[in-house]
């Protein structure tokens, strides 16, 4: 299903089932001109496209602070999970079908995630399986989502910005995690577990994780200390499950305020802003304890910021509603 109006005339190629094509249909987004912030706007006012022989990627053009939004980018494609189980002259055959119904604007934006953009051959279902990772849910089935700019930002172990998915507006939203500097790369999670568990993981792990899953292998800053991080974690992992169980069985006290706190500087440490809802929860649990129920209620509303900007939805959220 194509909706050329969609996103200001941008489009969007819907590759799903006719029920869930039908009930998007009647979606009041997908029937006006949606509102969207479009790369080229977003990059005069802080972020652009660095290009090299090999590689694409998202770079500060000014600092960015510490939840400053960075950039908000419409989907222009999205794909049931079937799409991977048939073959892949059929897969290529739809996925050039998609494309080719959008604006040819939105198609060369397409064109424009591979490196480098002009190859004669280009398998567009390449494109789509090298960047449509974005989960979206709709009835009850993860699809994946195409973005134009987002999908440009490359991954990090320890990102700088938090990315979420809106499946209401069929929007993805990058947030900074941390202060960012000018000429620093933008850099976000390819992990969807709504967890982040293997930001936790050593670096052994990560890799493997990454060369089976993602098939590539991770050169962000934070892999390229290799083992030298694992001692850090290993201490922030041994911290955690302490004040964890003393929680659990509601032993926490006081007196264990001062290793909740040096459990936030351990995240603060490795940059893993993106996950500080844990910490920030532990102290919120900690300052309750104490019967401090004010800082707790301060701790516990950065810690629900830090979940929101990650893009933990509720049901109601997603397009998994009544379909009458």
């Amino acid at each position: 299903m194509l909706r050329s109006v969609f996103n200001n005339g941008r489009g969007i190629s819907l590759v799903t089932t006719p029920q869930i094509a039908n009930l998007l249909a009647r979606q009041t987004e997908f029937s006006s001109v949606g509102s969207d912030t479009p790369l080229s706007r977003i990059s005069r006012r802080g972020v652009t496209q660095h290009t090299t022989s090999q590689s694409k990627s998202i770079r500060a053009t000014q600092p960015i602070q510490q939840g400053q939004l960075v950039m908000v980018n419409k989907a222009v494609l999205l794909v049931h999970p079937s799409y991977w189980n048939i073959s892949w002259p059929q897969r290529e055959e739809i996925t050039r079908l998609a494309i080719s119904r959008l604006p040819g604007g939105t198609q060369k934006a397409i064109l424009n995630l591979s490196s480098p953009p002009d190859q004669i051959n280009l398998y567009l279902s390449y494109i789509v399986w090298a960047h449509a990772g974005f989960p979206m849910v709709i009835r009850d089935q993860k699809h994946n989502v195409l973005f134009t700019g987002i999908s440009l930002i490359n991954h990090s172990c320890a990102p700088n910005s938090h990315n979420r998915v809106e499946s209401i507006s069929f929007s993805g939203v990058v947030t900074a995690a941390r202060d960012i500097q000018e000429g620093e790369e933008i850099t976000i999670s390819y992990w969807v577990d709504s967890d982040h568990s293997m930001h936790l993981r050593s670096f052994v792990e990560r890799q493997q994780y990454i060369e089976r899953n993602g098939r590539f292998r991770c050169e962000c800053a934070y892999c390229e200390q290799g083992k030298a991080k694992d001692e850090i974690l290993g201490s922030l992992l041994d911290q955690q499950k302490s004040l964890q169980q003393k929680l659990e069985s509601s032993s926490i006290a006081g007196s264990d305020l001062p290793a909740a706190f040096k459990l936030e500087k351990l995240y603060h440490s490795l940059g893993l802003e993106i996950l500080m809802n844990v910490p920030y929860n532990i102290i919120a649990k900690t300052y309750s304890a104490m019967g401090r129920e004010k800082l707790a209620s301060v701790w516990l509303e950065r810690a629900a910021n830090i979940l929101a900007l990650s893009g933990v939805e509720t049901p109601q959220q997603q397009h998994g509603v009544d379909a009458s």
